[in-house]
């Protein structure tokens, strides 16, 4: 996914193209309890969902380079972005 984001950098806001790729959360595997498969203790952890970004440029398309505080801020408003995201549909 590419989004367009402002951030703000030596007071002045500062337009971003970011290329990030989604992860959905997975389920880690899990034993047997009473002959019901999936049902007992896990055997590996669950992975939450997360985002990893590939690329981040500025407006002329130049890479550039975030700070770890950047870097946060950045990963916060993709996070706001994907769950305020409400696809469209026809009907009811």
């Amino acid at each position: 996914m590419k989004l367009s984001l402002t951030i703000t950098r030596d007071d002045e806001d500062f337009d971003i193209e970011v290329e990030a790729t989604y992860h959905k959360a997975y389920r880690g595997q899990r034993d047997s309890c009473g002959g019901v498969r999936g049902a007992g203790p896990p055997l590996e952890p669950d992975e939450p969902a997360s985002f990893d970004i590939e690329s981040v440029k500025d407006s002329a398309g130049n890479d550039i380079d975030l700070s770890a505080r950047e870097m946060a801020h950045v990963t916060d408003m993709i996070w706001e972005k994907h769950n305020s995201y409400e696809p469209d549909y026809d009907g009811e």
